[in-house]
């Protein structure tokens, strides 16, 4: 028989609606954001439905300036203004899959652009070489080289970066190379679950990756939040169709989680799922975090503060020496020296 505790728990979160997700965060030199019915937040009863209607007016009422909207489900904030510039103009992105696979591109970019603001222009590029998806930390090291490689030959004229590939790989090295914004899928991910309660979960498409997030939630500072990770068992037909060849595994994943983890939020990891909370929010009684749209928000918000990698990170640039074998648009970047 469940506990006292469990069912109270239960009955909190049976009060949830998809009607009334609602998100509002501010952050520092920014104007307040809404995300409405997507994955950050819910409001438990008509108290705090009020609470939130009142947000949403005064929010509203900041932004009579700005002509642009979008639609309900769809996020709400102007266009940005880009260092070195007074005058607003859109904002150029660029989204690295630092994998193989052109079907989970094509999924990333999707979401991507719902979650993206008005203006902001979503350049999508996918590795040349390396695995079809990562597992391991192994084939995280691969991904590092080829998102490296990718934002050497496509990251002039962008505005931010961002690495859309759970675990983040090459987060760190491009962070000290780029003179803009870089954020990771995972580490935003994980700073929006941590906003929505102590404890979160993640869900995975595979048993095997289960280590390597345990070893991304360590490196992000939030083990100690991770409540559990659950993965699907079954084999993978196409890392393209994972969400329509499993919806209904990984929404029993989601179910479970909430019934047996006691968790707060999941999080929907790896760039196969983006796009999924979408179509399952209603379905799941906690927040669904998508990695994508949280990295689109994140990066975004930082350009608008006008944070690059380097002011936020304390990189300084690479020195010049000799080098050898890198391809030259990388070498350019991080050799800066005579070729050898």
């Amino acid at each position: 028989m469940p506990s006292a505790g469990r069912r109270g728990r239960k009955d909190a979160t049976s009060k949830r609606t998809v009607a009334s997700k609602v998100a509002v965060a501010t952050l520092p030199g920014s104007t307040p954001q809404v995300w409405k019915c997507v994955y950050l937040g819910s409001a438990a009863d008509e108290r705090d439905q009020r609470q939130v209607d009142c947000e949403l007016r005064r929010i509203e009422q900041l932004e009579e300036h700005d002509a642009h909207r979008l639609p309900e489900t769809e996020t709400i904030r102007p266009w940005f203004g880009v260092k070195g510039s007074r005058s607003r103009r859109p904002m150029k992105l660029l989204v690295i899959n630092p994998n193989i696979s052109h079907s989970v591109t094509a999924l990333i970019a999707a979401e991507a652009r719902r979650a993206a603001g008005p203006g902001t222009e979503i350049v999508p590029v996918t590795a040349p070489f390396g695995v079809a998806y990562i597992e391991t930390v192994s084939e995280a090291t691969i991904g590092a080289y080829a998102a490296m490689t990718l934002y050497a030959e496509h990251g002039a004229g962008c505005d931010a970066v961002l690495i859309a590939a759970f675990g983040d790989p090459g987060l760190a090295a491009i962070r000290e190379i780029a003179p803009v914004p870089v954020v990771g899928i995972a580490e935003a991910a994980f700073g929006a679950a941590r906003e929505t309660g102590p404890r979160f979960s993640i869900v995975a498409i595979s048993e095997r990756i289960a280590l390597w997030y345990r070893e991304c939630a360590a490196i992000n500072d939030v083990r100690g939040n991770l409540a559990s990770i659950r993965t699907l068992s079954a084999p993978l037909r196409d890392i393209g169709s994972v969400q329509e060849d499993h919806e209904e595994g990984l929404l029993t994943l989601c179910r479970r989680i909430v019934e047996e983890d006691a968790a707060d939020a999941v999080v929907l990891a790896g760039a196969p799922l983006a796009g999924l909370g979408r179509r399952i929010a209603d379905r799941v009684p906690v927040p669904l975090v998508d990695g994508v749209s949280s990295g689109v928000r994140l990066v975004e918000a930082r350009v608008r503060a006008n944070r690059s990698a380097g002011e936020a990170t304390g990189f300084l640039p690479p020195p010049e020496k000799s080098h050898k074998g890198l391809p030259r648009a990388l070498a350019a970047l991080v050799g800066r020296g005579a070729g050898g």
